[in-house]
């Protein structure tokens, strides 16, 4: 019915959290008159097409149908009708889904039902001549009314409005074009990276869906949209560093690299987005890895440094905001880094020494942050040879560094939002149980096979499911497998913001099982408002077996579900209620699922094994390379609070070819999952064991800068906050090394409005309370970090062991993003004074001691040490983590525990690992077990096999190359002019890889390009095979021969413009007779 009144395409209905993309769609869908209006009027046309003779009907008629075919397709989806099911059938392949939009057909309804409509009402005037003027009029008043827009001023959007006068358009967004001549006077062999991504481009000033920036200069672009640019190569090149942004996990030390890699010379950042709207990154935080970057000039600003403040539909008040680091400031609207010793789009690169990486650009991106990246080396991806061996033997012949990433995995992929777009990572030959027409994957390998992926490996069972997470992005720590991994902080989530009644759980067990119960758990962490209420549990495909779960299943251990004893290698658990049932819509709703299914006997656990194709390419001569794995933990921003980390540690396998040894290092972050007490003991504070304080809370921001201590230091810019939502019940406590008498504390509390005030507190002391105290009226104001000292009396009271409970509040409230609903925003409190208690402020250099439960390879601890600045670890920031001598190590947790090392498993020396050739497991301890994350994991091992660490890792000598320099450039060609060699080289130009891309030298073809730097089109040139005399310049003409196939079609379009003009012409010049009666002509 949509498609037959004209609309049915989905940009029209869509809408985000500022309201409609097409603000008339509400009235087209929500207003009865219109709505009945606008249905009526195809329904008489096609009454028209029943009934009326014409010579032309059935044309229309077949128009209208064939319109409606079209954008229907497969709809609906789930059963779709014969044509339709070919339809769909269709669409899942590359050529059936590259026509993406097919309501597009929408204007062939319009017009066959506009042209039934007229000659309908043409027909009825020559029947009945005293009708005719009625007629016309009736059927101009209601097409007319039927187009709302026109007439209610609705046809341009408020948010595309701009005023028309160039110089009040030019007062509001002037900075654009000063960016514009700025960028445009740069030079034109680099381009603009435009950062950050958005998914359609939204301004503080308006709205213009494309961004604006291809509008004003005339120089290569690079930016990242909903929609993908180029080839896949370079749309996952750009979405593997844009989505580290978007989820606020980019390095600094990565910015400079890739830029240069895209040949970029500036990048501008864009801080005048209206970032509530897509939740893209805030501009603090992207001035803040800008300005951070090694490698990026000094900032040149068009506009002045305003806080771009989000709201008021969608405040963004949330914990990223509150979390932030104090210190950050607001950036200019709009600014350009310039990128220090920029590459040209035209470059030669080095033949020897390439480095080949088994892995994909998300490989590239996490090198660059670990500083083994280097521009200047030709770079290759294995996988790209999945079906030309000749050709990576040849990049091994000449003597290619060797990097083996677990990246390139083997997961779905949506392209709904620039943000969690990649699902899980499944197993080698997994088959969704069920279609997903949103998982569409890019082929950036064509060929290749599972060797090239990296895979997960289940040991004990197989776990899978029906779905999981929500509809619209894939949040892969919500897998199948957190429900049987035997840790109650994961969970298997299904449903968020839909239905996910009917969704199965299966486990498969390697091994049957004897047993007469399991326990079922539900998610005991992250986001939780609803729950399951019924399930049905199937042992090997037979009868089901129905339960009801009750409140012991919201709890460890979880509820004991029993059954007669039965032996089974197969469980099933289906979904069948919750306590919130069928709704027309779920906004708001979190999934649900199990934190564990525990089967008595049974285990499980999951290990991730990279690519092996290069390593099964090279084999045994890898000892004639230099060797380094590179494995990073797939994470969550902390801050993110529907997010949680899909891995809670590195745990790979380690595919070694023959004997060698290795340097481990990494990259580390102090955990934020860790109790308040254990950062201060991680920082070096004496808790009340040693003559200090062990503060603790009942929860704080998932920052450690809000740790409970955070209000005993002495420091009004540090607090202790709470978590969102209702405050009533949170608390602060305080264990003292000996009882403390005191009759009044001091508060000194935040009332900015964007943190909630306390009002009443509970007093305890040694577990007894002691005491209920109102508080002072707080003064608040609108000052970000505002504070209001409260001097309380109390009762004298006398105790070592302290609690606050908050027992009364006053809310301050926001919106929250992902629900729209109202939330109590948290309490933060920044100084509580009881009798002169008090936090010394930790040293400013961080040092972990050496660690010897950090990092094991088979087992087997390599102590490793992590240092840096006090303040930077507080706020996230990445340490380099580095071997240490294992007499020195320190057992962490297990040494204030008391516990023994095992005797049969001694120490590694993590400078120098001796590994024999064969599979090795190397696993980080989770980071709320040893304090902190190891984020990445660097093994390497130099050519000939001794230990590669330090700078000789982070370098790597290169032959010079020759200059290239761009002779002419056109839309489609370019002439290059290459300085003269006597060696081999690549020419790379970095334009999106595209085999249509040709280049020539002096007629000599030089062959399809092949995909180098990850992205880029290279041409191998060897000047003496090319009969190049010595010592000459060599001009090189690059060329898209594709274009050749449009100038052919524009010259056809020509020429049939030419036949139907002269046909018109010829038709004006033949006698006319009279037309046929309209309602006498036969069909």
């Amino acid at each position: 019915p949509e498609v037959l009144r004209g609309l049915g395409y989905w940009f029209f209905y869509g809408n985000d959290k500022l309201g409609p993309w097409i603000e008339p769609s509400v009235d087209y869908t929500t207003n009865q008159a219109l709505l009945t209006l606008t249905y009526a009027i195809p329904t008489v046309a096609l009454a028209i097409a029943a009934i009326l003779r014409w010579r032309y009907r059935l044309y229309f008629a077949l128009l209208i149908a064939f319109g409606t075919l079209i954008a229907v397709g497969g709809h609906p989806w789930e059963a779709s009708p014969l044509l339709g099911g070919v339809f769909k059938e269709f669409t899942k392949t590359n050529a059936g889904l590259s026509l993406r939009s097919t309501p597009r057909a929408v204007p062939l309804v319009a017009l066959g039902m506009a042209v039934l409509l007229g000659a309908g009402v043409g027909a009825l005037g020559r029947q009945r001549p005293k009708l005719r003027v009625g007629s016309t009029v009736v059927a101009a008043v209601a097409v007319y009314a039927a187009l709302a827009p026109l007439w209610t001023g609705q046809m341009v959007a408020e948010y595309l409005r701009r005023p028309e006068n160039p110089a009040t358009a030019e007062a509001r967004y002037d900075y654009w074009l000063h960016a514009a001549d700025w960028l445009e006077a740069q030079d034109p062999q680099t381009r603009i990276f435009e950062v950050p991504g958005s998914d359609f481009a939204s301004y503080i000033w308006g709205n213009t869906v494309d961004p604006i920036t291809p509008g004003l200069v005339d120089r290569g672009y690079l930016a990242r949209e909903l929609f993908q640019w180029g080839s896949p190569q370079s749309a996952a090149y750009l979405e593997a560093i844009d989505r580290r942004m978007q989820e606020g996990l980019a390095e600094p030390q990565a910015v400079a690299p890739i830029a240069r890699t895209f040949a970029v010379g500036d990048i501008l950042l864009r801080a005048d987005l209206k970032f509530e709207r897509f939740r893209t990154p805030r501009p603090k935080q992207m001035w803040d890895l800008l300005t951070a970057a090694p490698g990026l000039g000094e900032p040149v600003a068009f506009a002045e440094a305003l806080p771009v403040i989000a709201g008021p539909e969608q405040p963004l008040v949330d914990e990223i905001e509150l979390g932030q680091p104090p210190d950050l400031v607001d950036p200019p609207l709009l600014s350009a880094f310039p990128v220090l010793d920029p590459m040209q789009i035209f470059r030669a690169q080095p033949v020897p020494r390439p480095l080949l990486v088994a892995g994909d650009a998300d490989g590239l991106v996490g090198a660059a942050g670990a500083g083994i990246l280097f521009p200047e080396q030709a770079t290759f991806l294995s996988a790209s040879y999945a079906t030309d061996a000749a050709g990576r033997q040849d990049l091994l012949d000449r003597g290619a560094d060797l990097l083996v990433t677990d990246t390139n995995r083997r997961r779905a992929h949506r392209w709904g939002a620039l943000r969690e777009t990649t699902g899980y990572t499944e197993r080698a030959g997994e088959v969704p149980e069920t279609y997903d027409p949103s998982d569409q994957r890019l082929e950036v390998f064509p060929g290749a096979t599972d060797d090239a992926f990296t895979v997960t490996e289940h040991h004990g069972a197989t776990v899978t499911a029906t779905a999981y997470g929500n509809p619209i992005t894939y949040t892969p720590e919500d897998r199948p497998a957190m429900a049987f991994d035997g840790d109650p902080a994961t969970a298997w989530r299904v449903g968020a913001i839909d239905d996910p009644t009917g969704e199965v759980l299966r486990i498969d067990l390697d091994e049957p099982v004897t047993t007469d119960e399991v326990l079922l758990t539900q998610p005991l962490t992250n986001v939780r408002n609803r729950w399951l209420t019924q399930v049905a549990l199937r042992f090997d495909g037979g009868a089901p077996v129905v339960v009801d779960l009750d409140q012991s299943s919201r709890e460890l251990p979880g509820q004991r579900v029993t059954f007669d004893e039965r032996t089974f290698s197969t469980l099933e658990v289906e979904l069948l209620a919750d306590d919130i049932g069928r709704r027309p819509r779920y906004d708001g709703l979190s999934g649900v699922g199990f934190a564990e299914v525990t089967i008595p006997g049974a285990t499980f656990s999951e290990l991730v094994r990279p690519p092996t194709d290069l390593l099964d390419a090279v084999g045994d001569a890898s000892a004639d390379h230099r060797l380094v794995y590179q494995f990073e933990r797939q994470r969550a921003n902390p801050l993110e609070p529907v997010r949680a980390d899909p891995e809670t540690s590195i745990r790979r396998v380690l595919d070694v070819r023959t004997d060698r040894r290795f340097a481990l290092s990494g990259t580390a972050r102090l955990s934020t999952q860790l109790p308040d007490d254990e950062v201060d003991r991680l920082l070096g504070l004496p808790d009340a064991r040693r003559g200090g304080v062990t503060a603790t809370s009942s929860a704080h921001l998932p920052t450690n800068r809000a740790r409970a201590s955070a209000a005993l230091d002495g420091d009004l810019s540090t607090a202790w906050t709470s978590i969102y939502d209702k405050q009533e019940g949170h608390w602060l406590a305080l264990d003292l090394p000996e009882p403390v008498t005191f009759d009044s504390i001091g508060l000194d509390v935040l009332a900015d409005y964007v943190h909630s005030v306390p009002t009443r507190l509970r007093i305890e002391a040694d577990g007894v309370e002691v005491a209920t105290v109102d508080l002072p009226e707080a003064e608040w104001a609108f000052e970000r970090g505002h504070t209001v000292h409260l001097d309380v009396p109390t009762p004298q009271i006398t105790g070592s062991q302290l609690r606050f409970i908050i027992d009364g509040v006053e809310e301050a409230t926001t919106i929250d993003w992902y629900t729209d609903r109202p939330i109590v925003l948290p309490v933060g409190i920044a100084e509580l004074e009881v009798a002169d208690v008090s936090v010394p402020q930790p040293e400013p250099w961080f040092d972990s001691g050496c660690r010897d439960d950090l990092v094991a390879v088979d087992g087997r601890p390599a102590p490793m040490r992590i240092q840096g600045p006090t303040e930077e670890a507080l706020d996230g920031a990445g340490f380099a983590a580095e071997p240490c001598t294992p007499a020195a190590a320190d057992t962490g947790r297990a040494a204030d525990a008391g516990e023994e090392e095992p005797a049969d498993a001694p120490p590694l020396d993590a400078a120098d690992v001796a590994l024999p050739a064969g599979a090795h497991e190397i696993a980080a301890t989770p980071g709320r077990e040893s304090g902190f994350d190891l984020d990445r994991l660097l093994v390497a091992s130099d050519a000939e096999g001794a230990p590669l660490a330090g700078p000789a890792l982070t370098s790597v000598e290169l032959p010079e190359t020759p200059s290239a320099a761009v002779a002419s450039a056109g839309r489609t060609s370019f002439a290059i002019d290459v300085a003269a060699a006597d060696e081999p080289y690549w020419l790379t130009f970095s334009q999106s890889w595209n085999p249509g891309w040709t280049a020539s030298i002096a007629g000599q073809d030089l062959g399809a390009p092949q995909v180098i730097n990850g992205y880029a089109n290279g041409w191998l040139i060897d000047p003496a095979a090319l009969g190049v005399a010595p010592g000459t310049t060599v001009r090189v003409d690059v060329a898209w021969a594709p274009q050749r196939v449009v100038w052919v079609a524009v010259g056809l379009s020509l020429v049939a413009l030419v036949v139907c003009i002269a046909l018109l012409l010829f038709a004006r010049r033949r006698p006319c007779r009279p037309p046929a009666s309209v309602a006498s002509t036969r069909a």
